[in-house]
């Protein structure tokens, strides 16, 4: 997690300077014990999206900014490992594609050809995986079946805590 603390710091710098940098550090760092606390030594896909994320963020900023090719291939590449990491990372490329579409100063994006190279590099890490699944559908019915919650079976107890503690 290491890389994302430096994409959070990187991008806070960025975006606010260096106090902002180091109040993000400190507030991330606050909720380490809650992190560790965890009782759990398996790794989970959510723990791989935090620095893949941040580095989503950092690298999309530094691309609408200084256009440079490292940054726009560093964005193709950490999207589609956040692809396979997680396939609920599609949310943030909608949400990210949606804001650059519905703020006009982001607009020109579209007519960037590195944009469309980032997308490219993206896609192609992610074609082999999507091509896998789409041979063989029941892996997804797998996955529902194992993992999917089901709210509407559990007792109305438990349905209050997940309202209660989801949205925290």
């Amino acid at each position: 997690n290491f890389l994302g603390f430096f994409y959070v710091a990187a991008t806070a710098f960025l975006l606010l300077g260096r106090t902002a940098a180091i109040a993000a550090l400190i507030a991330l760092g606050a909720g380490l014990y809650f992190i560790g606390c965890v009782p759990t030594d398996a790794l989970n896909a959510d723990q791989l999206l935090f620095p893949l994320w941040s580095g989503i963020l950092y690298h999309l900023l530094r691309a609408l900014r200084t256009d440079q090719w490292r940054d726009w291939i560093a964005l193709g590449l950490l999207t589609g490992l956040s692809l396979l990491a997680k396939y609920f990372s599609v949310a943030l490329i909608v949400v990210l594609v949606t804001n650059l579409t519905w703020i006009s100063a982001y607009r020109r994006i579209f007519r960037n050809p590195r944009f469309y190279a980032a997308g490219i590099v993206c896609a192609l890490l992610f074609l082999p995986t999507a091509v896998s699944v789409l041979q063989h559908p029941d892996t997804l019915q797998y996955s529902y079946g194992r993992f999917f919650l089901k709210p509407f079976e559990l007792p109305w107890v438990e349905k209050l805590s997940l309202c209660l503690v989801t949205p925290i």
